[in-house]
């Protein structure tokens, strides 16, 4: 036996199709109504299976067309609908001549054993395809408007029910979404995407497609994992996300639309990067612990020191000091990068000079200084190299100040407070090595003397 399906959906047509082969039917495929009809006029099936819901020529207008051919008027048609169910829509079908009508879903052994008894009783002679009752054209528009315009209004008020509950639920999602069309242009846009982008636009409305450009590129990927992406929102912010881009695909398997889902990180990242900073800093006070440590000279000591916070401040200059109480001075023990003009304003200094009490008398370990404050007798044309604050830091020990550092640091350098923080790490982790370095000089001193 020869069945001809009309059904739109491909999966369901598909389905049908694998169902009636594995029971030895040859089947034949229509995509609608339409369809259907130019196949039965080029080979007459014995049996046409049809949804009702189809484009072009729906289920109802396809059987009118078949009972008003004498030619073909004879073959059985089975209505097999998930949308048209109710009993009006069984009485038309009845009355246009229809020999079976199943509503979906139903499982496929109770298909294939309708269709079954339905085929054998057709073979038989039992059966005699059904004739319409409808015979004016009148009279069938009416009844066919009546239930294709009650069914479409039932439709559409399932679809704004539909669109009502998906609204809300996008419009209260923690994450943006964005949906543009094949083209790229924007046809959704959700109240977080307005907030994440700080978009001025009404939320609701749709975007021009430049308005998110910033979102496009990634949008053009469909990836189906997570990645990161950055932009630049309308505010000129610098913002991080977290997305995932989907492809919505119809039932022609064909790419219809984008949808982007984004999720503001920045500041899930920015935590990220400051643990990951401290977790380096704790790291390198750990070596540099380690490095003091092993330091048998404190000229070795203090050039490793400086290096080292020179490098975590990234400049060129710097000088390390010794507090001598003895001979009531400040000592300078090493000098990096420095101007020879510099050095020679600042070799030594008396503890009571006011540059020397404005660092020892500080309860800050680290301070920032304007140059004539710190070097005695400095002159405005010896600024002249650039340095316009100088960043002091204090080498203690057990709470007593030994020696401290002076960083040249430049006019357009910002010092940040975490960097004021490990600076003083490291001028307290110097501090204690070095105080033990110079009493193990001193004491080989006093032994070498005597």
């Amino acid at each position: 036996m020869k069945i001809l399906i009309a059904e739109d959906s491909k999966n369901d047509r598909m389905l049908l199709k694998k169902l009636l082969t594995s029971c030895n039917y040859e089947v034949i495929e229509a995509s609608n109504g339409l369809e259907a009809l130019e196949s039965v006029n080029t080979s007459k099936p014995d049996m046409i299976i049809s949804d009702i819901m189809m484009p072009k020529m729906d289920g109802f207008t396809l059987l009118r067309n078949i009972k008003k051919n004498k030619e073909i008027r004879d073959i059985l048609f089975i209505f097999y609908t998930a949308n048209y169910v109710s009993n009006k829509d069984k009485q038309l079908a009845t009355k246009l001549g229809v020999s079976l009508f199943i509503v979906k879903p139903i499982e496929p052994k109770e298909l294939l054993k309708k269709i079954e008894i339905v085929s054998k009783k057709y073979t038989s002679g039992q059966l005699k395809p059904t004739q319409p009752v409808i015979e004016t054209e009148e009279e069938y528009l009416r009844q066919y408007s009546d239930r294709v315009f009650g069914k479409l209004e039932e439709k559409y008020n399932e679809l704004m029910d539909t669109k009502k509950f998906l609204d809300a639920i996008l419009e209260d999602m923690a994450d943006g979404v964005i949906v543009t069309d094949t083209d790229m242009n924007m046809v959704y846009c959700n109240k977080r995407m307005h907030e994440i982008m700080q978009c001025d636009l009404p939320v609701g409305k749709n975007s021009p497609m430049g308005h998110h450009m910033p979102c496009i590129p990634d949008m053009r990927y469909a990836r189906h994992e997570l990645f990161e992406t950055e932009i630049i929102n309308k505010k000129d912010n610098m913002i991080h996300l977290e997305c995932i881009i989907s492809s919505a695909i119809n039932e022609e398997g064909e790419m219809s639309k984008h949808i982007g889902v984004f999720r503001d990180v920045t500041e899930r990242n920015r935590a990220r990067e400051e643990i990951d900073k401290k977790n380096r800093e704790i790291t390198l006070l750990y070596d540099i612990d380690r490095l003091f440590s092993s330091f048998s000279g404190s000229d070795d000591l203090i050039e490793c020191a400086l290096d080292k916070v020179m490098d975590v401040l990234q400049i060129e200059g710097g000088c390390v000091y010794i507090v001598d109480e003895e001979h009531d001075m400040a000592v300078v023990k090493l000098c990096k990068g420095l101007p020879s003009k510099f050095i020679e304003l600042i070799e030594k200094q008396p503890l009571d000079s006011p540059g020397v009490q404005a660092v020892l008398s500080s309860d800050r370990v680290v301070n920032l200084f304007v140059p004539s404050i710190r070097i005695p007798g400095i002159t405005e044309a010896d600024q002249g190299y650039g340095v316009e604050q100088i960043f002091t830091v204090q080498l203690r020990s057990k709470g007593k100040v030994i020696g401290f550092a002076d960083l040249m640091v430049s006019p357009y350098m910002e010092i940040h407070e975490e960097d004021m923080n490990l600076v003083e790490s490291i001028g307290n982790l110097c501090g204690f090595a070095l105080e033990n370095l110079l009493m193990h000089e001193m004491f080989e001193k006093l032994v070498v003397n005597k």
